[in-house]
């Protein structure tokens, strides 16, 4: 049994239905309750754009991690999370000939000092420490 359908091709359109006065803004609230524009984090380099200049520069990734003494995923885990390694940021901006604050300025201050960046106690549900075993000796 054949569908009417085969065969054939058909053009499908999307209609994009906007608010008249275009699109709404990112916004929240203040302190007293006022709607203000929502303020954004930094940008730096986006981490694939960091990626394709270390390759232009010195080969492939993984080959490149090796050849620092890194495993063949540490500059990959260092450009996706913040809390992995502040050495191996300073060599990649180094490598690139960028300035740390350049590639990741929510992760380092414009004079150089990485920002303080311990993600586990910023998280809401991050462990409190335990009361357990304070007392040097043993009961």
């Amino acid at each position: 049994m054949h569908s009417h359908l085969t065969g054939r091709w058909f053009l499908i359109t999307l209609t994009v239905i906007s608010h008249p006065s275009g699109p709404r803004p990112a916004r929240r609230r203040d302190t007293e309750g006022v709607w203000m524009p929502k303020r954004h984090a930094p940008q730096g380099w986006h981490r694939e754009d960091i990626k394709a200049a270390l390759r232009m520069r010195l080969g492939p990734i993984t080959t490149l991690s090796l050849a620092w003494g890194y495993s063949h995923a540490a500059i990959t885990n260092t450009l996706l999370r913040p809390d992995y390694s502040t050495v191996l940021e300073q060599r990649i901006a180094e490598a690139i000939e960028q300035h740390p604050h350049t590639l990741w300025p929510d992760r380092w201050s414009p004079d150089g000092t990485p920002r303080p960046r311990s993600v586990h106690s910023q998280h809401p549900n991050a462990a409190v420490p335990s009361p357990h075993r304070q007392k040097s000796e043993a009961a």
